[in-house]
């Protein structure tokens, strides 16, 4: 793989060719230039020379420009009026320089949902009007995927191309791969609630030209404590983080000298201190305090008193959860309030699947996780100004990144149940899901997720989580033989599709696949000891089967199915970790090998056809 960085930045402080040389200096193999920022360059005179000199210096640093992005934003009427007419100059310089695809957004008008077809016809009316521009100048056009806020609550939705599938049928009805090509930014896919990878399949190899790829830490408010000996002698809020209408670009309050900028992919907080603030702290942040009540469980019919079901109360421990967290954090004095602060677990951390449990329009695998950073020592000696304010880059304690590196409370896990879903398709030629499996498995019970604590320290503290079970024996979302398997959790689904609409349904009526879902688990520190005695967390999965190998024997005998479980415990997925990051064994502290660490990414294959019951602990685990 070829990687790049945008000279975004680099070219609007230091110029052009300054800039460049700056980031060829850093090591980068090849360039994304920005022809948007800054460009007044393309429209002088000399600009056929001032490509060739970039393009030899390029050329003697042994640096490719590998793809050029075309100037964006400032709305609707800004982009087609002003920004549009640059695009035949924008192509013309870029092949000049030997770039051989520019990424081109297309056009935003108001709220996609609901217009879908509209803007369909109207950006293939607007990319086939540039397409003779970019033939002359020898590139292609790269069109990437887009988001937009809703225009009431603010949440991150879909836009253009937002989805991969007409990301898709937006190249192949252009129908010109040598004037088109798919710029698949990864970051926005994230933004819209799908998973990147999924994305790259449903594009595959042949539609995809360039990627573009940054993280998104789904971060929606962020709370700074400057430190001083123990005591907080700054506490300040950020909230509304995510990027409003304006694409890739948004400001937040400024309350009391607070400032926010989202750009490019990164976030920047600028605060303001007096000149008799100035000094060293010890920096702590903490991000998502709002995360219980982000998209939170839904109860849009009033209750009766006395008619309230186990989720409705739910409902309410979230409310509770949130409101007690946001006054902790909101009236903590010192460094230890913070370090005494805990959280309740409430189902939205460890949901597994949209059940018949809440609405089911918001499944908790979009749930965002509380997460904190503490940094010792800063230097916050000197200043700067509100338009020039100076500018803090962080080491942090693992030395992977420059920033804050925020830990996550719980941890997450991966969950793939092996050839479970059957998918098939009726007379009618209509798509149909099912749970089905090994000697006629019907669906997944659970996973139950069993022995979790009550509550988990906000941050991480070096003693063993209690003992003391939750109120629900089983906290995840259970579903059943009512709710079919959902498209977005079926592993090669789209890619299936894709392949019947080609060739046709497949001699046999179908194809088994694989199920994947993504939930949070709480930390869970337990000492070395008896299961019965520690009660460390372990997952609990129980499915039906038929006893003999030719279960349609058993069928036609009416036999009764039998059940078959396993319970997975961590210490076969920790191995030798611990969680050295951030647990530092102290006394008799060493928690062991069965805790669950915050901030880890838990990966379980569960293989029912495999097991022969009954199952032993971990037979059927990868």
């Amino acid at each position: 793989m070829l990687y790049s960085s945008t000279t975004s930045g680099m070219v609007d402080v230091y110029g052009l060719e300054r800039g460049l040389e700056l980031m060829m200096d850093a090591g980068f193999p090849a360039i994304d230039l920005n022809l948007g920022d800054n460009n007044e360059y393309l429209f002088r005179e000399d600009w056929r020379e001032t490509a060739d000199r970039i393009k030899t210096l390029a050329d003697r640093r042994g640096v490719v420009f590998n793809q050029a992005h075309a100037p964006f934003g400032g709305g609707y009427a800004h982009y087609t009026e002003v920004l549009v007419p640059q695009m035949p100059r924008v192509f013309a310089f870029a092949g000049r320089v030997g770039i051989r695809q520019v990424v081109v957004h297309p056009l935003q008008r108001g709220r996609y949902y609901g217009h879908e077809q509209e803007l369909f016809d109207m950006n293939m009316e607007f990319y086939r009007s540039l397409a003779p521009y970019a033939r002359e100048a020898g590139v292609r056009i790269a069109i990437e995927n887009m988001w937009q806020n809703h225009p009431v609550n603010g949440h991150i939705v879909d836009d253009v191309c937002a989805d991969p599938h007409e990301l898709a049928a937006y190249y192949d009805t252009l129908d010109d791969p040598d004037c088109f090509t798919v710029c698949l930014d990864l970051g926005h896919v994230a933004l819209c609630g799908r998973e990147p990878e999924d994305a790259v399949r449903v594009l595959g190899h042949d539609r995809l030209g360039a990627l573009h790829i940054h993280d998104v830490d789904y971060v929606n408010d962020l709370r700074i404590f400057l430190i001083q000996n123990g005591v907080i002698k700054k506490n300040v809020f950020f909230t509304n983080l995510a990027p409003k209408s304006a694409y890739d670009y948004s400001t937040g309050s400024e309350d009391e000298g607070i400032s926010y900028k989202y750009q490019g992919g990164k976030a920047q907080v600028t605060f303001r201190l007096t000149e008799r603030e100035l000094g060293y702290y010890d920096l702590v942040v903490v991000a998502n305090e709002g995360a219980y009540k982000n998209r939170q469980t839904l109860n849009p019919n009033p209750v009766e008193p006395g008619q309230e079901s186990y989720w409705d109360n739910e409902f309410k421990r979230e409310e509770k959860a949130d409101a007690a967290l946001r006054k902790a954090l909101r009236e903590a004095q010192t460094l230890k309030d913070l370090k005494n602060i805990r959280i309740p677990v409430t189902r939205r951390f460890s949901d597994t699947h949209e059940g018949l449990r809440y609405n089911q329009s918001y499944p908790y695998t979009d749930a965002v996780c509380p997460m904190t950073a503490e940094y010792k020592d800063v230097d916050f000696t000197g200043g700067g100004t509100k338009d020039n304010p100076r500018v803090i880059q962080l080491d942090n304690p693992h030395g992977r990144t420059k920033g804050v590196e925020l830990l996550r409370t719980f941890a997450k896990v991966e969950l793939i149940y092996k050839k479970c879903v059957w998918l098939s398709w009726n007379e009618k030629g209509e798509e149909q899901l099912n749970w089905i499996g090994p000697w006629r498995f019907v669906h997944p019970y659970g996973p139950h997720i069993c022995q979790m604590p009550k509550d988990v320290s906000l941050f991480p503290i070096q003693e063993y989580s209690s003992a003391q079970d939750t109120v629900v024996g089983f906290l995840g979302r259970e579903s059943d033989e009512y709710v079919r398997p959902q498209e977005r959790f079926v592993i090669g689904y789209d890619e299936i599709l894709q392949k019947v609409l080609k060739e046709g349904v497949p001699i046999g009526g179908g194809y088994l696949l694989d199920y994947r879902m993504y939930f949070y688990i709480p930390e869970k520190l337990v000492p070395e000891g008896p299961v019965e005695t520690v009660k460390p967390l372990y997952l609990w999965f129980i499915w039906y089967h038929y006893g003999d190998f030719r279960p349609w024997l058993d069928i036609a005998a009416g036999s009764h199915q039998l059940r078959a479980e396993e319970k997975c415990y961590f210490d076969h997925l920790n191995k030798n970790d611990k969680g050295e990051d951030y647990v530092k064994p102290i006394g008799s502290f060493s928690p062991s090998n069965k805790s669950v660490f915050r901030n880890r990414l838990y990966k379980i294959t569960l293989t029912p056809k495999e097991v022969e019951p009954p199952a032993g602990n971990g037979a059927a685990f990868e």
